[in-house]
Formats: C-alpha cells, sequence, structure tokens
C-alpha cells in the first residue's frame, strides 16, 4: 500500500531526482560541441543555456538531503515517474528555441516522443534543422532507448544505495548478470559497442553515395541510434 509520504521521504526523492537530472545533462553536451565545432553560434548558446538550467535544479534538489536514505519501492516509483516529466519539459525549451515548432506545446510532443522512442514528431522544416539540433533529437532516443536508470546505474550513480529499487522502477527483470549494476554495464557496453560499428559502417555507405564526409559521419551515427533503439527519429 502507498503511504503518506514524511518530510524526509521528500528530501530523500528531491536528492535522487537531482542526480538523475544533473546526470541528463550529459544528452546537451553533445549537441553544444557539435554546434561549437560546426559553428553553430545560436545553438550553441540554447544548449550551453539548458546545461545550465539543468545543473542549477539539479543541485538544488541534490543537497535537499546530505545523506540520503536507501530508497524503498514507493520513493524509487516516484522518482523515476517525475524524472522522465522533468526531462521532457526540460528537453522541450532548447527545441522550441529552435524555431521549428509552431508552439511550445508541440516542442514538449518532440522531447516526450524523443525520450519514449515513439518518433512521432511535430517539427516543422526538418530540412533545415541545425546539426546541434538534430543531433539533441538523436541524444534523446539513446537516453530514452537505453533507460534513464540502467545509463545512470552504468557509470555508477547510485552506489549501492538505491540501485536495486530503481533499476525495478524503471519496469526492467532482466539480469543478464546476478548483479543489477553490471547487468546496467553489460547492457549498455552491448549497446554502444553496435551503434558504434553500425555508424562506421553506415558512415562508409553515405560517403560512397556522394554525402561530404561530416554530413555522411553525422547521418551514419544518428541512423544508428535510432535503428539500434527502434527510434522513429530519422
Amino acid at each position: 500500500m502507498w503511504h503518506r509520504f514524511t518530510f524526509s521521504d521528500v528530501r530523500t526523492i528531491c536528492h535522487y531526482l537531482g542526480v538523475l537530472i544533473l546526470f541528463s545533462t550529459l544528452i546537451y553536451v553533445l549537441p553544444f560541441i557539435t554546434a561549437l565545432v560546426l559553428r553553430e553560434w545560436e545553438p550553441a548558446a540554447r544548449y550551453l543555456s539548458a546545461i545550465a538550467i539543468c545543473l542549477v535544479i539539479g543541485s538544488l534538489l541534490r543537497f535537499m538531503r546530505v545523506r540520503p536514505a536507501r530508497l524503498n519501492r514507493q520513493q524509487a516509483l516516484v522518482v523515476t515517474g517525475l524524472a522522465w516529466i522533468i526531462l521532457a519539459w526540460f528537453a522541450s525549451i532548447p527545441l522550441f528555441g529552435s524555431g521549428h515548432y509552431a508552439t511550445y506545446l508541440d516542442a514538449l510532443f518532440d522531447g516526450v516522443s524523443g525520450l519514449t522512442t515513439t518518433g512521432a514528431t511535430a517539427i516543422v522544416d526538418l530540412d533545415h534543422l541545425s546539426n546541434a539540433d538534430n543531433m539533441f533529437r538523436f541524444m534523446m532516443h539513446l537516453l530514452g532507448g537505453l533507460g534513464l536508470v540502467v545509463v545512470a546505474l552504468a557509470l555508477g550513480l547510485f552506489g549501492k544505495s538505491g540501485g536495486t529499487t530503481m533499476y525495478a522502477s524503471e519496469g526492467r527483470s532482466e539480469h543478464v548478470i546476478p548483479n543489477v549494476v553490471e547487468t546496467a554495464r553489460f547492457i549498455f557496453r552491448i549497446a554502444i559497442g553496435f551503434i558504434i560499428v553500425a555508424a562506421v559502417i553506415l558512415s562508409i555507405i553515405n560517403s560512397v553515395k556522394g554525402m561530404v564526409p561530416v554530413r555522411a559521419m553525422l547521418h551514419g551515427f544518428w541512423v544508428s541510434i535510432s535503428g539500434f533503439i527502434t527510434g522513429g527519429f530519422a
């Protein structure tokens, strides 16, 4: 049965939610780097702002409890559910700023679609979307397809205090390896390995078909993510 959360429960939930928000900052880093390398200055400013927002809000929540208690099942479900909602809202901010969405609701729709690997989109004039924005759309697919908690566990963010309950809270039951953290790392390594191999193959095919090298590599990488994750963006 669900119990009434105490103030201590709320602080624990906020702490772990802050950890996940801070971790989600990673999906904005590659689009930001892409924008800098390809001199897309306006997208670079948007993704830098998104990184700052995640760092500030995540840090505030992270320090709601200095020494977090072990998560129980109810707390883990709340943390996971809220994390997906908040991450979709954060993702919609740089998307809406791109000017390729008629309304903010359309950008939020794409944020949810990207993180849930649904692939439906309300974007306008996709052919002229910046490379940084395209990179971000596929980073959402990557994080959503692998699972926020799985990737966080693979990187050791929860340690021993909440790994098992967080893993179960995302609806996962597979245990390829007896230890949950090692299972998450195994899933992560396999996924990244397949994506890298597919990206190299597709990049070569794109180059042979006449794409310039940068565009060939980017599209190869993006399609490899979408294909492996079974997302809908392309």
